[in-house]
């Protein structure tokens, strides 16, 4: 993933994209939120949310999961 900012390219990252059943777009997008990961969690040290929607998935799992603060 080639980051830009003021249009110029200013980082380039590793990604981690999706699978046959469920692809990434293609595109340009943003950056919607930029989460710092604990140590050695997958992705780490950021992910970040892209502005980039899925054509297969209507939500994902983690969207899913029912928070015992909001029930």
């Amino acid at each position: 993933m080639t980051v830009y900012k003021q249009g110029r390219r200013a980082r380039v990252f590793k990604a981690i994209v999706g699978k046959a059943s469920t692809p990434t777009p293609l595109g340009k997008f943003f950056v919607e939120e930029s989460l710092k990961l604990s140590f050695g969690a997958a992705g780490a040290p950021f992910a970040l949310a892209l502005s980039a929607r899925s054509t297969v998935l209507q939500s994902s799992p983690a969207a899913r999961v029912r928070s015992p603060c909001t029930d």
